[in-house]
């Protein structure tokens, strides 16, 4: 019997990402983005049914997120806009130094004029629970509300795994609700230390903690349960990518790989070992996804079967040419932003 596809749901952070890549020239790509979107895009890449749960703007900005995650596979069916909210924008402008290494730097303001953007919404989501016949292998959020709570506590009540990636500070007053709920969470020693987290760390929950730590790599430890203290750390360096293009989303494709391997068998997710094996996968699989412009940039250059040929050469230390490989693919579509990106107008054109 052919095994079932696996499924991932989502719900928090849905933005345009407007990547501006600094060489002389003027032009940009836009894709959705924010960590939710770029996860469940890479899992839908990597042959999951991804599924997005929340509201974007009823803006142009929404409007492009929701073409370009249906392009990516991602099922739309519980993703609405809604009147009066504002789709999040967020401008990424990536340059070189003399020696090659790639630096970027966020802004929410035009890339062209600097006129200031809009904020955007907080995301909430437009049901509470899921059916039975809809119920996802892994629920994934990055940002926390009474209604995103109750999809993961839906999901987790149909046997999903829950996985957390907090990237805001102000989610903290949910955190004590989270705690029971979560089995996996990941967050970047740049916003958070395991302090902070203590309401996560201290409760037996969630099973795996894991702390990335950007050129550095890695490390993670096992919770078993609140009586007894935490594993020993267990540090992992990664893979050394292939070239060094665009490190923003490395982090998003190690989360997406993590998962992809972590369950694509019935295996017990608690072994160390198992949990080593999805570790490296992920890492491998952010190695590659450097190679590329953009957090997804690796999605357009190469098949996902190229991807999972590389991550294999990668993982076994193999040389690979990247000759053939372009540092940022052309998007088939080409647009100007809107007016409502900004307050002047149209002055950067995406492709």
């Amino acid at each position: 019997m052919a095994r079932r596809q696996k499924r991932v749901a989502g719900a928090g952070l849905l933005a345009l990402d407007v990547v501006v890549y600094i060489e002389g020239k003027s032009d940009a790509i836009a894709h959705a983005g924010g960590t939710c979107g770029n996860v469940l895009s890479v899992l839908s890449y990597l042959n999951w049914s991804s599924s997005a749960v929340g509201y974007l703007g009823d803006d142009e900005a929404g409007r492009l997120v929701r073409k370009d995650l249906i392009q990516a596979k991602v099922v739309s069916e519980h993703l609405h806009h809604k009147i009066g909210a504002v789709t999040p924008v967020f401008v990424q402008q990536l340059q070189h130094d003399e020696q090659g290494i790639p630096h970027h730097t966020f802004t929410r303001k035009c890339p062209s004029c600097g006129s200031p953007m809009e904020a955007g919404s907080l995301a909430t989501t437009p049901i509470k629970k899921f059916d039975n016949d809809e119920a996802p292998d892994v629920f994934f959020m990055d940002r926390l509300s009474h209604d995103i709570l109750a999809l993961a506590e839906s999901a987790k009540a149909r046997g999903a795994v829950v996985y957390y990636e907090p990237s805001a500070k102000s989610d903290a007053s949910f955190w004590s609700d989270a705690c029971t709920l979560v089995d996996i969470v990941k967050y970047s020693a740049d916003r958070f230390s395991p302090g902070e987290l203590e309401t996560f760390t201290h409760s037996g929950r969630p099973m795996w903690e894991v702390q990335t730590m950007g050129a550095k790599g890695l490390r993670y430890r096992h919770h078993a349960d609140h009586r007894i203290k935490p594993s020993n750390w267990i540090a992992s360096g990664g893979y050394k990518a292939p070239r060094v293009v665009d490190t923003c989303g490395a982090g998003d494709w190690c989360s997406a790989g993590l998962l992809s391997r972590l369950l694509s068998k019935e295996q017990d997710i608690a072994s160390e070992a198992v949990f080593t094996d999805a570790v490296h996968h992920g890492q491998a699989l952010a190695a590659w996804a450097c190679a590329f412009v953009g957090a997804r940039g690796a999605m357009y250059a190469s098949t996902r079967s190229q991807t999972v040929e590389a991550v294999r050469e990668i993982s076994e230390g193999e040389a690979i040419d990247m000759t053939p490989w372009p540092r940022m693919k052309k998007r088939h579509s080409t647009q100007h932003l809107p007016r409502s990106f900004c307050s002047t107008g149209p002055c950067v054109e995406v492709k």
